[in-house]
């Protein structure tokens, strides 16, 4: 498993993982040992998930060489549109911001790419100094902070 997604409405989770699937268990049925819901997916092995906050619109990032983040709509577990496709390395963590409009995806590069969801198009790309880790939106969605590896947060 590369990441674990509890949806807004507490009834569900996803994971994602290195097979290259995303599993959705539906009312915590995985406690109970009756294993998940829906499995979706097949592609290369995938890094990181992030939710709208709705919890509508699902995002998960690959490993193929390039920046890649896949749409899914979680009412069909059907995949939304045409791939995100960047040009700043492999992707590594994702986030999406208060209002779903966003999405940030760090890159195994250093780079930071802001994705806006209506039509999968790169608005911004910034630039951490030092190997960053993860990534989220202020509470309000107007600054998105980056830790990294070098022990600093950067806040664009």
């Amino acid at each position: 498993v590369a990441a674990v997604a509890v949806f807004p409405d507490g009834r569900r989770m996803a994971a994602n993982s290195l097979d290259g699937m995303v599993r959705l268990w539906d009312e915590w049925r995985y406690v109970k040992g009756k294993g998940c819901d829906w499995v979706v997916g097949g592609h290369v092995p995938m890094r990181d998930m992030a939710l709208t906050r709705d919890g509508e619109i699902v995002a998960c990032s690959d490993e193929s060489g390039y920046t890649t983040v896949r749409e899914w709509d979680s009412s069909t577990w059907k995949q939304v549109g045409d791939i995100w496709k960047g040009l700043n390395g492999d992707p590594w963590r994702l986030a999406v911001n208060c209002n779903g409009a966003v999405v940030a995806s760090l890159s195994t590069n250093n780079h930071i790419r802001l994705w806006r969801l209506s039509d999968r198009q790169t608005i911004a790309i910034f630039r951490h100094h030092g190997s960053p880790c993860c990534v989220t939106f202020s509470m309000d969605g107007k600054h998105i902070l980056v830790a990294g590896k070098d022990k600093k947060i950067s806040e664009w």
